[in-house]
């Protein structure tokens, strides 16, 4: 009932919102799992912050390190040590991404609340002119 009060080219941006808005659920659902994961490339523990225990190398020679190097990333996401387990490496998205995604999300339901008032408007007038 309530597509019948648009035109078509306002049904055709409805649609275009609803992939918008599944594209920017997806993108949410990644940057919020932001727990360490598995990969690859895994995170070395830094050497400075056990300095001076016994029987650790303090620098990545030829024995290794303790843990292993994170990717490098996009530009769109990095890679940190995780701050609970620094063997790990956490996915982060760069702060613009985080800012432009916010952003995003605000114009749609903004945009969802000016249909609803659309509608409501047009359903208050039919009911004005029965």
């Amino acid at each position: 009932m309530f597509i019948q009060y648009l035109n078509p080219i306002s049904s055709s941006f409805l649609n275009f919102s609803k992939i918008i808005f599944k594209l920017i659920t997806i993108i949410l659902i990644i940057s919020y799992q932001n727990n360490a994961t598995q990969s690859i490339f895994s995170c070395p523990l830094n050497p400075t912050s056990i300095s001076g225990i016994p029987g650790v190398f303090p620098d990545y020679g030829p024995a290794g390190g303790i843990g292993e190097v994170c990717g490098d990333g996009s530009f769109i996401h990095y890679w940190t040590c995780c701050e609970n387990y620094p063997f790990e490496c956490c996915f982060n998205l760069q702060t613009w991404a985080i800012v432009l995604l916010a952003m995003l999300v605000v114009i749609f339901f903004v945009i969802i609340l000016c249909f609803v008032g659309k509608y409501l408007i047009s359903r208050q007038r039919e009911e004005e002119i029965e």
